[in-house]
């Protein structure tokens, strides 16, 4: 009685030893998935010249939509370890910019027609006025900071904020070149340049909004 006892107890520890083996066997199984990465691609937004958009304006021609990446790969895993992962497709939607179309007067307007410029940042600012006259620039000659000639399109600004030959769009008065400094030009102001005096007194002085475009473009 006891050696069959004995022999079914030695049994038991065998089947449990088997089932046991196999649970980890199991649990160490290869098996095979496929997963699938997206990532979202943002719309971007591109300033163009029009001809249909009047002096100073700015106004949104066309909405973006954002485009996507999306990848699918096959995992293999041994257990719960990834063992290899293969790119089977690459699945690539573009996005479709924001445009925003800019009319023309201004700093070589017609020069910088089909260029695409992109934005940075938007400014709202302190607006005041210039012209070309030794009176109105301080006896420098006409000529800026960066040595180019005042003229309308040409604009005075801080430096520290605006970095000097940056493109920028002033709602109201058109494209511009960060071209010059001034005195009282500090922080968020800028300083706009005219071809007469009678013009650069009639802005007075008011709030406007710079769109400040890549210098890289």
């Amino acid at each position: 009685m006891r050696n069959c006892s004995a022999k079914l107890f030695a049994l038991a520890v065998i089947v449990s030893l088997l089932t046991s083996a196999q649970a980890k066997q199991s649990e160490h199984a290869v098996r095979k998935e496929t997963k699938t990465e997206s990532k979202t691609l943002a719309s971007p937004t591109v300033y163009e010249f029009s001809r249909e958009v009047g002096p100073g304006r700015v106004v949104k021609q066309q909405i973006g939509k954002p485009g996507y990446v999306k990848k699918t790969y096959e995992v293999v895993f041994d257990g719960d370890k990834v063992v290899s992962k293969s790119l089977i497709k690459t699945e690539k939607v573009e996005p479709t910019p924001t445009i925003m179309a800019m009319g023309r007067k201004g700093y070589n307007g017609s020069r910088h027609v089909g260029l695409r410029l992109h934005c940075t940042r938007i400014l709202e600012m302190t607006a005041t006025g210039y012209d070309t006259s030794n009176r109105s620039n301080g006896g420098w000659g006409g000529r800026t900071s960066l040595g180019v000639k005042a003229g309308y399109g040409i604009v005075a600004v801080d430096p520290r904020l605006i970095k000097l030959g940056t493109l920028v769009f002033v709602e109201g008065y058109g494209f511009a070149l960060a071209a010059d400094t001034g005195g009282a030009i500090k922080g968020k102001r800028i300083d706009l340049c005219f071809e007469s005096a009678s013009m650069a007194e009639a802005i007075g002085r008011r709030k406007v909004k710079v769109h400040v475009f890549d210098s890289g473009q």
